[in-house]
């Protein structure tokens, strides 16, 4: 049902606010955070890229630090966290 409503209102939604917002998330160490004042993760910064993707917006953030910070994590943990 959720869904189903969260579908009707797409054309409601303030996609230049929203793609604003989220571009805001990246922090100056390239990774993509969840909320304003925390550190980034990598499971953050796959949320936050896929929406800005889907909106066409993936240009409103400096993806070489993305990928370099993502790369980072992958190296130092071995892992994603």
């Amino acid at each position: 049902m959720f869904c189903s409503q969260l579908c009707d209102a797409v054309d409601k939604i303030d996609h230049l606010f929203l793609g604003w917002w989220l571009a805001e998330r990246q922090v100056k160490a390239g990774g993509l955070n969840g909320r304003p004042e925390k550190l980034p993760d990598v499971c953050y910064s796959w949320w936050v890229l896929s929406s800005l993707c889907i909106m066409g917006k993936m240009h409103w953030i400096d993806q070489k630090a993305l990928a370099r910070c993502v790369y980072f994590y992958s190296r130092a943990y071995g892992q994603f966290d």
